[in-house]
């Protein structure tokens, strides 16, 4: 089962549009802020919160950021 079917490849960058929404979703729910850094990204939020992710990967990204809200 494919959970997203508006994947497109875009040379190393996976883009879908379907995860990015998943991930602002994620982002209004839990109250988290991010910034870009070296090494793609990260997520910030309330207590310690933080979560690095590619930004090259929607699905990886989204899948990372789902991980860590679940560990914390």
């Amino acid at each position: 089962m494919i959970e997203f079917d508006d994947i497109e490849q875009l040379g190393s960058y996976r883009s879908s549009n379907k995860a990015r929404a998943e991930i602002m979703q994620l982002v209004r729910e839990h109250g988290l802020g991010f910034l870009f850094n070296p090494g793609g990204g990260e997520f910030t939020g309330p207590n310690g919160f933080r979560c690095q992710i590619t930004t090259c990967d929607d699905i990886e990204d989204l899948n990372t950021l789902r991980r860590a809200l679940v560990e914390h």
